[in-house]
C-alpha cells in the first residue's frame, strides 16, 4: 500500500488508519479481543501501518489490545498514535487534565500498555482550558527530547484552540 506523509510530522503512513475506538465497551459494548487482534494483524498484512488509539478508549483497554496485536510485528514499519486528556477517577468519572505531571504519567502508562519505547504520534485528545498552553507545550517537548514521543498533534480542537496551541510549539 502506498504511503503518504502525515502533515509536517515526517511520518510515512498508510492513507487508511486502523482506529480502535470500538474497543470502548462503554460506547460499543463488549468486543472480542481475539477478533480485534486478528483484524489488526490482517490490516497490517494488507498494508495498513497507521494505528490510532487513545488512553480513553476503554480506559486503556484499546491500547492494551493494540499492544498485544503489534507485539510480533516489525516496530519500524508501524506508526502508532495515541491520545491524552482525561484524568480517570476510581469511580470511573473523568475530568480534563493536561497538567504536566498528568501528561507524563499518562504517557508512561500508554507506553507500557502499548509495549513500545516511543509513541510515534502523541495527540492532545481535546483542549484543557485550565492548564496553561506553555506548560503543555514544555511537557510535550521534554517527552520528545526524552525519546518517549516522536511527534505531536491535536485532536478535537477548534481552529482557535489550534492556533493558540501552535503559538507555544514545540
Amino acid at each position: 500500500m502506498q504511503r503518504v506523509t502525515l502533515g509536517e510530522s515526517g511520518l510515512a503512513v498508510s492513507p487508511v488508519a486502523f482506529g480502535t475506538w470500538q474497543l470502548s465497551p462503554r460506547f460499543w459494548g463488549e468486543q472480542s479481543k481475539e477478533d480485534a487482534i486478528a483484524a489488526m494483524k490482517l490490516a497490517f498484512n494488507e498494508g495498513i501501518n497507521f494505528f490510532d488509539t487513545a488512553d480513553a478508549y476503554g480506559d486503556g483497554y484499546a491500547e492494551t489490545v493494540l499492544g498485544e496485536a503489534i507485539r510480533d510485528l516489525p516496530r519500524d514499519e508501524l506508526v502508532i498514535a495515541t491520545k491524552v486528556f482525561n484524568h480517570f477517577n476510581p469511580d470511573a468519572s473523568r475530568y480534563p487534565d493536561l497538567s504536566p505531571p498528568h501528561i507524563v504519567q499518562r504517557c508512561e502508562a500508554s507506553l507500557k500498555r502499548l509495549g513500545v519505547e516511543t509513541i510515534d504520534l502523541y495527540l492532545l485528545h481535546s483542549c484543557d482550558e485550565l492548564t496553561p498552553l506553555a506548560d503543555v507545550a514544555e511537557t510535550l517537548g521534554r517527552l520528545r527530547e526524552q525519546g518517549k514521543i516522536r511527534t505531536l498533534g491535536v485532536s478535537n480542537h477548534t481552529v482557535e484552540q489550534l492556533r493558540a496551541q501552535r503559538r507555544f510549539g514545540p
